[in-house]
């Protein structure tokens, strides 16, 4: 059998955000030749609201040589405060992110951070076709082939799923029987500046949280003048991609009805909210329920949201695709002679644990920003300040401390 190595090594790759992005840069680094194929029109940078970039996803993009202008073009998040709804401070969940960790937490806009990614992907001659909306999926023995609506198609070595939740790859190909399915909570977000809010709200930490009967409200500073603040709450689902409401001010007027009592600066930010604001429901994917699920076939790999969504609370959604991006390239590179069934399935077997580990994570933050009765919130306070008073602040959050290139393959 002629090994891995010796035949040609071609990837295509469904997908042109930043999973898809960061993928075709791994693969390029050991010599794949790649082709992204994205179903939107252009890049999506007017898609999305804040990207929370851990330490350990800093730790990633520094070896590609990206961690500067990433930190450059957003803002380093290095103290955590979390408060009650009538704005007492409950603790400090982190007080000097970098100095414990070695890398910082960065908070940027979801645009720019594509840009960089995408400037990266030209500056490789990584080629990006637009529009390119797939309807099916074949593979063969020694190759995969994807047709698209416009009856083009593309063949490669491998074809790598970056679709994201609602993933084509997954659905038509890899694991219809998979699907996603909505947590009961939609999140709602707005960036501020000074053209907006003048001055803008003095917070206690680069990140503060606001805990409440009512739901969770955060603010992150994600720039020198601007703060990206969010809502979680709970709404029932119209729509699977998002969705505004009757008028252009009825997402704003609702939460002011439900958080307006709230100690500033909480309804002063929302208020100032100037642009027609959505609700973006939550998903996540059962990933535990069908034994059979390994987010692949042979010549198949689901990455990232694709392969596990889940719910962002614990700030690892984009960590989590570019982790498994990394250990693809890793045991690709291990193995040579490997069949790629083989390297997928040992991604997957490695990659699980993790990945279960913080999907847990997520679910109970999530489940601590859920709407309660006030007694409830009342104990929770008393929960959160007993349990950030009694914390060792020099101990690492297992979550942020892992490191994906000493992970035995």
């Amino acid at each position: 059998m002629t090994p891995r190595s010796q035949t040609a090594q071609t990837a295509i790759i469904l997908g042109g955000g930043p999973t898809g992005c960061f993928t075709a840069l791994t693969l390029a680094n050991i010599g794949y030749t790649t082709t992204i194929y994205e179903i939107r029109p252009e890049p999506a940078v007017t898609v999305g609201g804040g990207v929370n970039l851990s330490p350990n996803c800093i730790r990633i993009l520094q070896k590609i040589g990206l961690a500067d202008k990433i930190i450059a073009a957003g803002w380093k998040c290095d103290r955590i405060v979390m408060r009650n709804a009538r704005g007492q401070t409950l603790g400090i969940a982190e007080d000097g992110v970098e100095s414990k960790y070695g890398y910082p937490m960065v908070m940027i806009r979801r645009m720019r951070f594509l840009r960089i990614l995408l400037d990266a992907v030209k500056e490789k001659g990584i080629p990006i076709h637009y529009s390119k909306k797939a309807t099916s999926i074949s593979e063969t023995s020694s190759d995969v082939t994807v047709t698209f609506e416009d009856t083009t198609t593309a063949t490669a070595s491998i074809l790598l799923g970056c679709d994201g939740i609602h993933s084509f790859t997954r659905t038509h190909h890899v694991a219809p029987q998979i699907s996603e399915t909505y947590t009961g909570v939609a999140a709602s977000f707005q960036f501020l500046n000074k053209s907006t809010m003048d001055p803008l709200p003095s917070l206690p930490g680069d990140v503060t949280g606001h805990f409440g009967a009512e739901g969770f409200v955060g603010m992150v500073r994600s720039a020198p003048e601007e703060i990206f603040w969010m809502v979680n709450s709970q709404q029932p689902l119209k729509s699977r991609e998002g969705w505004k409401e009757d008028h252009p001010t009825a997402v704003r007027d609702k939460l002011l009805a439900k958080f307006g009592h709230w100690a500033s600066p909480v309804p002063e930010v929302i208020n100032a909210a100037t642009e027609e604001m959505y609700w973006y429901p939550i998903h996540k994917l059962d990933i535990t329920s069908d034994p059979t699920y390994t987010w692949h076939t042979p010549r198949t790999l689901l990455l990232g949201d694709a392969a596990h969504a889940m719910p962002p609370h614990a700030g690892q959604g984009t960590a989590m695709g570019f982790e498994d991006a990394v250990m693809l390239g890793r045991v690709l590179e291990k193995y040579p002679a490997w069949e790629y069934e083989d390297v997928f399935q040992k991604v997957y077997e490695v990659r699980v644990p993790r990945v279960r580990e913080v999907l847990a994570t997520a679910e109970k933050r999530g489940g601590e920003r859920r709407e309660v009765y006030w007694w409830v919130a009342y104990l929770r306070e008393w929960v959160v300040w007993a349990f950030l008073s009694l914390k060792d602040k020099k101990a690492l959050d297992p979550v942020v401390q892992y490191d994906v290139y000493k992970v035995d393959v």
